[in-house]
């Protein structure tokens, strides 16, 4: 190959590399944060392959907290060690998980359905 040929190669991946980033920005979730005022928080997530929209989840303790949970592509899981939950989500049927946070700290949740 010439240098014009792997030049025009590399330009042309630069390019398309450029024109796809806002397809994934725009899939990025977004993180929630609750009103600190607020005594009950409701929560819309949606389960997909391989995240949860929102990703990152901030409420305050004392809160009442209600998660309704979608699956948007298949069955789900979602578990949350911290306050022992572990629910299960079928497309289009969403899962509703209440509890008060009283507890202070970061608590990772993840899909429990592989």
């Amino acid at each position: 190959m010439n240098t014009k040929t792997v030049f025009g190669v590399l330009l042309l991946v630069a390019v398309v590399a450029f024109a796809a980033l806002p397809a994934f920005s725009a899939d990025t979730p977004k993180p929630f944060i609750a009103d600190p005022k607020a005594k009950e928080v409701t929560i819309d997530v949606k389960a997909y392959k391989y995240a949860y929209d929102p990703g990152d989840i901030t409420v305050y303790k004392g809160q009442k907290i209600t998660l309704n949970i979608t699956a948007l592509d298949r069955k789900h899981g979602f578990k949350l060690d911290a306050y022992n939950i572990n629910v299960r989500e079928e497309p289009g049927a969403p899962a509703t998980v209440t509890f008060v946070a009283d507890k202070v700290g970061e608590f990772p949740f993840k899909c429990s359905v592989f």
